[in-house]
């Protein structure tokens, strides 16, 4: 059975990866990673960081030092696409158990198409760019008997499982921070240290959230708890 992490580049996904590996190894386990192309460029390098931990394989600094020169936003979003296309495909050479998958788009242009500017309400980019992304790239390669979904949403969170369940049926989802041992996300931070992973510094400045350069329509800024 294939185990596929979806892969946000929170604290999180991750803590929902490493507790689940622990549990069965890594040789079934796929981390997918949809791209809104607006995400901070020290989400990317947690990501990367990340993964390359979890796999066993050793720190790519080279791969790292490129999350650092990735365009800015408001300058140019077609040289960043393309920056962040050609280091999705280094990046899965290297890590290849980890897919990095992009609708092409980013938040704003969603918005354009759908005449609607998203909101907490009503996050469609969230539909577009990642839910729909992912269920579809899964759909594609891998029947529901064939491969089990992880997320990486903790106990505090629990009142979205059944929407979770309901988007992805006949697939079987599975949410490995909702367990015990229960961990705030400030716990989760901080178990980072014994990996030697840096957190993502939107953490660090007060964001309950690692998602699109703290733009998140539908996180909000409120700061942790």
């Amino acid at each position: 059975m294939i185990r596929i992490h979806s892969f946000s580049g929170g604290v999180g996904s991750m803590a929902a990866a490493i507790r689940d590996a622990e549990a069965n190894g890594t040789a079934d386990m796929i981390l997918l990673f949809t791209d809104t192309l607006i995400e901070d460029k020290d989400l990317y390098r947690f990501m990367i960081e990340s993964a390359a931990y979890l796999f066993g394989l050793p720190k790519p600094v080279n791969l790292l030092k490129l999350c650092g020169a990735i365009p800015d936003v408001d300058k140019d979003i077609d040289a960043r696409r393309d920056y962040l296309t050609s280091l999705a495909v280094n990046v899965m050479e290297y890590i290849p158990q980890f897919q990095w998958i992009s609708d092409g788009r980013e938040p704003w242009k969603v918005f354009r198409d759908r005449k609607w500017i998203g909101n907490s309400r009503v996050a469609q980019c969230s539909e577009e760019l990642k839910q729909k992304l992912s269920r579809r790239w899964v759909k594609e390669r891998y029947k529901p008997d064939e491969a089990i979904i992880y997320f990486g949403i903790d106990w505090t969170e629990m009142h979205r499982i059944g929407g979770i369940e309901k988007g992805w049926a006949p697939y079987k989802c599975k949410f490995p921070m909702t367990e015990n041992p229960y961990l705030y996300k400030s716990d989760m931070l901080h178990g980072l240290k014994q990996y030697g992973i840096p957190a993502p510094r939107l953490y660090n400045m007060g964001f309950a959230h690692n998602n699109c350069g703290g733009f998140c329509v539908r996180g909000g800024d409120k700061g942790i708890s």
